[in-house]
């Protein structure tokens, strides 16, 4: 028999995801969380220095991000992938922190071009693990069950991939957009508020572009599917192209036509796990990432 074309390996990848990423709504009944205002209080002098006090920052974010965790969860459940990634548990960080099955990822697919945006920008997966803080006690201060706690966790751990997926730079710029991308997914008050930040705060750029920006990357985010419930334990070996194909992002130059904004701002003096100096501008190159 021929060997299959590369043609045909990339529509039998794209009906595989597409398989996962639709199906008619469960008919379990959705677990609710909402803002959690005595947790956030307890946890409020996290915010006085967060660096010291990160587990407390952390709490009170969650605490007040309950709402836009709620979207995010009840979005989950309705993709198959979301429930079947429900009942099987992968886990994400396993797959992230794995750099030597990443490093043997081809040229050009989706887990090359995370390693290389990770090594690149001398940035470390495990931060999303339970070694810097104790997300489970956190969720179990919350109320929050298993399932809950999972999809939350998964969706923090995605992070740097999404900055891959929507091709964002690791700069300040680059979070502005992906604040703007993942706003567009979840519309959660506290990337507003975040944005609001963003907006006083001396980048570089221009006020109206910024707000042209931000847009942007909120209208391309709700134009894709829910990228938090995709399986990508299974697509790390799969093109990135195919993958930004099939969750339905659109290409950079689209959504971005003026292209990514950037900035050399930093908040405070870099710490010892960030760059000294500012980020360069990010750019994937498939056959001179290392």
């Amino acid at each position: 028999d021929p060997a299959p074309s590369t043609t045909n390996i990339a529509q039998r990848t794209l009906n595989k995801i597409g398989e996962h990423m639709t199906s008619p709504k469960p008919e379990k009944t959705p677990y609710k969380v909402t803002v959690n205002l005595p947790r956030a209080f307890a946890s409020s002098k996290g915010i006085l220095n967060p660096v010291a006090n990160h587990e407390q920052f952390l709490e009170l974010i969650f605490a007040l991000a309950g709402p836009g965790f709620q979207r995010s969860y009840d979005q989950f459940l309705e993709a198959e992938s979301g429930r079947r990634l429900l009942d099987e548990r992968p886990d994400i960080v396993a797959t992230l922190t794995d750099r030597s099955s990443l490093a043997e990822c081809a040229p050009g697919t989706l887990g090359h071009a995370y390693l290389d945006f990770m090594n690149q920008n001398r940035l470390d997966a495990g931060l999303y693990d339970n070694t810097y803080h104790d997300l489970p006690a956190i969720a179990a201060r919350l109320g929050w069950d298993e399932d809950f706690h999972y999809v939350v966790h998964r969706g923090i751990a995605l992070h740097d991939v999404l900055h891959v997926l929507g091709g964002y730079g690791p700069d300040i710029g680059g979070e502005f957009g992906l604040l703007g991308f993942t706003h567009g997914q979840v519309n959660g008050w506290i990337t507003g508020a975040n944005v609001g930040t963003l907006m006083v705060v001396p980048l570089g750029v221009k006020r109206r572009e910024r707000l042209r920006y931000w847009n942007e990357a909120v209208r391309r985010g709700r134009a894709a599917s829910m990228l938090f419930a995709a399986p990508y334990e299974e697509l790390m070996d799969t093109p990135l192209d195919t993958v930004r194909l099939q969750l339905g992002i659109e290409p950079e130059l689209v959504s971005h036509p003026a292209g990514h904004m950037y900035s050399r701002f930093q908040f405070g003096r870099a710490s010892t796990r960030m760059l000294d100096a500012a980020y360069e501008p990010y750019r994937y190159e498939p056959e001179s990432a290392a």
